[in-house]
């Protein structure tokens, strides 16, 4: 009986290994910058005035713009949060 166990178990963790294996050959999805964070998400919505489902610098600036950072470090910031570095930042 303990024989038939271990060989379930051995097979049971081959399957799972076999599958996490699998999982990770798989290209992985992009990940937005505020994907996870309801209120980044809420608030680059309001930012988003085209409605496109992404900011662009033009959106971003006009939406943070207020005086506190100079258009430079908003610019760095924007960028930080462009991943894909295509001048956009996607709000999921």
């Amino acid at each position: 009986m303990l024989a038939c166990t271990k060989m379930i178990t051995m097979c049971l963790q081959s399957a799972k290994n076999k599958h996490l294996r699998s999982q990770q050959d798989q290209p992985q999805p992009l990940q937005s910058p505020v994907n996870g964070l309801p209120i980044f998400k809420d608030i680059f919505c309001r930012a988003d005035k085209n409605d496109d489902g992404k900011l662009s610098f033009d959106e971003f600036n006009a939406y943070f713009a207020d005086g506190i950072l100079t258009t430079e470090e908003l610019q760095e910031l924007f960028y930080s949060l462009d991943g894909q570095q295509n001048k956009y930042v996607p709000i999921l």
